[in-house]
């Protein structure tokens, strides 16, 4: 659930086209956990804007960009910052 909302936020905010990146590592020499990194090249995300990222129905609200009007609430990170909790990561 974590890694289909993150890759499907990286995809949702990015130009046709562009890439989406997906890294695996290991996580020192731990046999148990992998770092998962999803980067994208899109529209990016304001400084001062960063804070509300996991805020439950947080949508950030770019004038620049408001005619991209993805489709969501802006629970995604929210659920998924939960969901990270709960397994203890």
């Amino acid at each position: 659930q974590v890694l289909l909302n993150l890759v499907t936020n990286a995809i949702k905010y990015s130009s046709e086209g562009s890439k989406v990146v997906i890294r695996t590592k290991s996580v020192a020499d731990d046999q148990k956990h992998v770092r998962v990194e999803v980067e994208d090249f899109g529209l990016g995300i304001k400084k001062e804007d960063l804070g509300l990222l996991f805020n439950e129905f947080g949508r950030i609200v770019d004038e620049d960009h408001k005619n991209l009007n993805p489709k969501g609430v802006g629970l995604g990170l929210w659920i998924c910052q939960r969901i990270c909790r709960e397994l203890g990561t």
